[in-house]
């Protein structure tokens, strides 16, 4: 009696022997085994830097399953395997150069011939070329943003691009002892044609000086040659308002004046007065400072003026707001009037009275080149408080997808 026994599946098919107690007699072949015909229907889309292969499974397996498919480029033969048996995503490949490919099926017993390569050749791009600050994207712009105060650049490597740009400075610093509010930063909203290489520069938010002292202008931002001005810092409570992209406000003592803001970045700070105890808000990229005075009977600082709002980055944000003045004294009333003053809005708030003499910073999504809020009056016999610090700048840069 003999029992039948497969013993190899391979190139030449199946072998069936028969076991008898002395040994194997080999009987014959059973069928023929094969590589896989070629795949069919392929094409190419390019990406950058990768390009997408299509095909489709060959109907001849040769009598195994196929484990999997690569595609090959020409040229360079690149290749990129995948078990998909519909399409494989080809990496590696050259911006600019155009390709073809042909795609392999793999079994056991071996390898398809190569497909009919892909035509036309198609060549990957990058549809974001530029480079320089933070690149991001979405499904329509390409976007470059600079938030690291100093220098950088934005490099077109060949050709030129349409792009809007918009430049924020650094917000100027709040006045101390009763301070006006720092004028918000100069903003600049561009739409140019841009080549080559172009120096960037991020100004940072004008400093926090002793109390008796006015605060410190902000630091300019610029793309290329076109410069916005960094905001002028508050007035302390006998000081002037700093001039600059917008003017900061002005100290109350002897109604001090607010400094000046530039014309088609900025807007004037806000005047102090002695008669209110309050100082005035600095200036903003979208509106005037505001003087001080008295509302619902307490003496407050004037607001800041509004800032620039754009959606530049794809969602809408306030740019360049200007600084709240400082408010009086906390505790009592002087020259008559009550005396805890409310901060101004815009950028940083204005000091709020003697328990929050310092101000408070805006939030910096919200804010960029904001100006810093002047201090409150601290009160009799006691130390004098400092404005707060502007917000540094921002350059944003946003063109199209190639």
């Amino acid at each position: 009696m003999y029992t039948l026994t497969q013993i190899y599946t391979g190139l030449s098919g199946l072998i069936i022997a028969n076991t008898v107690a002395t040994g194997t007699r080999y009987l014959g072949v059973m069928g023929t085994l094969t590589v896989p015909g070629a795949p069919t229907g392929v094409s190419a889309v390019a990406g950058n830097a990768l390009a997408t292969v299509s095909f489709t499974a060959p109907v001849n397996n040769g009598g195994e399953t196929i484990d999997y498919y690569t595609a090959s480029s020409s040229p360079g033969g690149i290749t990129s395997a995948t078990t998909s048996p519909t399409s494989v995503v080809v990496t590696g490949l050259s911006n600019g150069t155009p390709y073809t490919f042909t795609v392999y099926a793999h079994s056991v017993i071996g390898t398809s011939t190569a497909s009919v390569a892909t035509s036309p050749a198609v060549t990957p791009t990058n549809p974001c070329p530029a480079t320089g600050g933070t690149p991001t994207s979405d499904a329509t712009y390409c976007y470059n943003t600079y938030t690291t105060v100093g220098t950088d650049s934005f490099v077109v490597p060949s050709g030129s691009i349409s792009a809007d740009v918009l430049v924020v400075a650094g917000g100027g610093g709040g006045g101390g002892n009763t301070g006006g509010g720092g004028g918000g930063g100069g903003v600049l909203s561009l739409n140019l044609s841009i080549s080559g290489s172009n120096d960037i520069g991020v100004g940072d938010g004008g400093a926090v000086n002793p109390p008796w002292y006015n605060g410190s202008n902000g630091g300019d931002s610029s793309f290329g040659t076109n410069i916005a001005y960094g905001g002028g810092g508050g007035g302390t409570d006998q000081g002037y308002g700093g001039n600059g992209g917008s003017g900061g406000g002005g100290g109350y003592w002897s109604v001090k004046g607010p400094g000046t803001g530039i014309s088609g970045q900025g807007y004037d700070g806000g005047i102090g007065d002695p008669t209110f105890n309050a100082a005035g808000g600095g200036g903003g990229a979208g509106g005037l400072g505001q003087v001080g005075q008295v509302i619902s009977g307490l003496a407050c600082g004037g607001n800041g003026g509004e800032g620039f709002v754009s959606s530049i980055s794809g969602s809408s944000h306030v740019y360049g707001s200007g600084g709240g003045g400082g408010g009086g004294a906390g505790n009592g009333t002087i020259f008559g009037n009550p005396a805890y003053g409310l901060g101004g809005t815009g950028g940083g708030n204005g000091g709020a009275g003697q328990g929050e003499g310092t101000g408070r910073n805006p939030s910096a999504a919200t804010y960029y080149g904001g100006g810093g809020g002047g201090a409150a009056w601290a009160g009799s016999g006691l130390d004098p408080w400092s404005g707060q610090v502007g917000y540094q700048g921002i350059v944003i840069v946003r063109y199209l997808k190639q």
